[in-house]
């Protein structure tokens, strides 16, 4: 027996009595908060007392002595302004317990009605080892779906791999400029991570270097307008001042914001000139982002050499993933990258533009 269910359903009988439309308020009736007041606990008193025109506890009082549940609960208890308190008695907690001990399914009812559930989950991109992050997305996304399961809803698992873009340009300019060819031996996916790492943190740096001045002028900026706008007296109209505070907090966490984000790239500079082997790198790749970007468009339009060292590099990013996953016992029946999709984007893409939803940006 579904206690909850139940409950809903004794106090539908009751609440009909005073409103035309009682499902309105029994989503109302849950588990308590708080065990010191209870198992569960009916919260509907005081918003039908509006439509009753009543004292909410008057009528808490009434449904409580009206509603039969001595069957199920202790005697039920109004508290506050009209919660009614349930605690269920220790006779139905044993026979509950008693036959969820010979069922299989432990007590729990099959849904009605099922549905179909679709479950997107896990996702990590191929070419990292996987991390807490994407850890905990598989175990919640697969719960859902033995649970879903479990109570007899139609489950699709689908595991959508980033196995595309912009990481694999990286690591195949990686692979091409820093490679070494006995650690990527000894541990394939371990080297190209490290590759992918090392591609990000030059390219990070540099595009740090290259928009460094700009955010701390517009920090700048933005300070003279927040210390122009305080010493400015404050506008009398309740409106205006109200809108005059609301402009200097506005600017003042704005500011904040790009100080921010110069010590993040104050930071990315400093990892790097602090090595001199990275900065030697650096020096050496100062088009790093633009070439990355220029083998991820080789990648895409299926370059040959670049599609080759795809398929050298995805089956042991693949494998390793998987190793993962077999480890936590977790099967998906639908598993597309998103390279699986790369045909089907130019369409999308010139539909987007035909309708002007869409545009080129910075060449990207």
């Amino acid at each position: 027996m579904n206690l909850l269910a139940e409950l809903r359903r004794r106090f539908d009988n009751v609440l009909s009595q005073y409103c035309d439309h009682p499902a309105d308020f029994l989503g109302m009736i849950r588990p308590a908060q708080d065990t010191r007041f209870g198992d569960y606990q009916a919260n509907f008193a005081m918003p039908l007392a509006g439509k009753a025109k009543r004292p909410a506890r008057e009528l808490a009082d009434e449904i409580a002595a009206n509603v039969e549940v001595s069957d199920l609960c202790k005697t039920p208890e109004v508290a506050g302004p009209g919660f009614i308190n349930l605690t269920v008695a220790d006779k139905v907690l044993l026979e509950s317990l008693s036959a969820a001990f010979v069922d299989d399914r432990l007590g729990v009812p099959l849904a009605n009605p099922t549905q179909t559930v679709v479950i997107d989950f896990s996702s990590p991109n191929v070419a990292k080892p996987m991390h807490v992050g994407h850890i905990r997305s598989t175990v919640i996304g697969d719960s859902l779906a033995r649970v879903s399961r479990f109570l007899g809803h139609r489950v699709i698992t689908d595991n959508h791999l980033g196995d595309w873009g912009t990481q694999f340009g990286m690591i195949i300019y990686g692979y091409k400029h820093f490679r070494d060819d006995q650690a990527y031996s000894a541990n394939p996916v371990g080297h190209l991570s490290g590759l992918y790492r090392l591609v990000r943190q030059l390219a990070d740096f540099h595009e740090a270097k290259r928009t460094l001045p700009a955010i701390e002028q517009n920090r700048v900026q933005l300070a003279d307008q927040q210390a122009k706008l305080k010493s400015e007296p404050e506008p009398k109209d309740k409106a205006e001042r109200k809108k005059h505070l609301q402009e200097i907090q506005r600017l003042d966490s704005k500011i904040q914001e790009l100080a921010e984000s110069i010590d993040a790239a104050k930071s990315k500079i400093a990892s790097v000139e602090s090595d001199a082997k990275l900065k030697s790198l650096a020096d050496q790749h100062s088009g790093i982002s633009r070439a990355v970007l220029d083998e991820t468009a080789k990648l895409h339009s299926a370059d040959s050499e670049r599609i080759a060292l795809w398929n050298e590099f995805l089956p042991y990013c693949r494998q390793d993933i998987q190793r993962i996953y077999d480890r936590l016992g977790i099967e998906f029946d639908h598993e597309l990258g998103e390279s699986f999709y790369h045909d089907q984007l130019a369409g999308v893409v010139d539909a987007l533009r035909s309708k002007d939803m869409a545009s080129i940006s910075d060449g990207a």
